[in-house]
């Protein structure tokens, strides 16, 4: 397995807090999509923020990939005074990138989530998937090799849900980088990643590391294999 993430022997605690997991090691694939799942206080956000160089370890280390990190938020954090394409090229705006070429960069990451023609609205003018939609454009206009995604569709109704699901996939299928996914819904996470990595609390601990093994593309129509419920009832059993 060629390895993008890689946390080793790592022990994390909040100041003042008894640790929330010691000892915890796991790989992630480049290119692949990892999903962990676990009830709320097992440190899955946690270990986001620590890929992401947000937090660091009390002990052990954390390896990720050289390269650009981005982070897709629950909420689409939207600066509501700036317009879709402002927004999407803020990453951009803050590292100094401007003019033409920045610009091009822009456009090009609101066409590949299909707002191409939002790009002059307000963040107010779009439905609630519209801005998921932005807010993982400005996740991929730098073209990070490392996506970090905190329950990014929990938000949405099921109908726009399952349509983010597959426009990401269709993204990622095309690009390949590498995604660590946290959700609160294992049919989700089996759907959409190659590993379920399954998390109990209290100590925060690594219980189970499901290898999902389903052909892709993946449609919707999938949540009724039996194949992909056997797998969901394993991560379920784990839990």
């Amino acid at each position: 397995m060629n390895t993008a993430v890689r946390l080793d022997s790592v022990r994390f605690a909040w100041p003042g807090a008894r640790p929330l997991f010691e000892g915890l090691s796991f790989e992630a694939a480049a290119g692949g999509i990892t999903a962990l799942v676990g009830a709320s206080g097992c440190g899955k956000s946690t270990v986001l923020r620590l890929a992401a160089g947000l937090l660091q370890p009390d002990a052990g280390t954390v390896t990720t990939p050289a390269g650009e990190r981005a982070f897709v938020f629950q909420s689409p954090t939207l600066l509501p005074w700036r317009s879709v394409a402002a927004n999407v090229g803020l990453p951009l705006e803050l590292k100094g990138e401007k003019g033409p070429s920045a610009q091009a960069r822009v456009r090009d990451a609101l066409a590949r989530v299909g707002l191409a023609d939002s790009a002059e609205l307000l963040p107010r003018q779009l439905s609630g998937g519209m801005r998921m939609r932005a807010s993982i454009a400005r996740a991929l206009v730098t073209s990070p090799s490392l996506l970090l995604m905190d329950e990014p569709f929990s938000a949405l109704d099921p109908i726009t849900r399952k349509r983010m699901q597959q426009e990401f996939l269709a993204l990622w299928e095309a690009a390949r980088f590498t995604v660590l996914l946290v959700s609160h819904d294992i049919d989700e996470a089996v759907l959409m990643a190659d590993r379920v990595l399954v998390f109990k609390a209290d100590p925060g601990r690594l219980v189970d590391d499901i290898r999902v093994g389903l052909p892709r593309p993946r449609p919707p129509e999938l949540l009724h294999d039996p194949a992909l419920g056997q797998i969901a009832m394993r991560a379920e059993a784990a839990l």
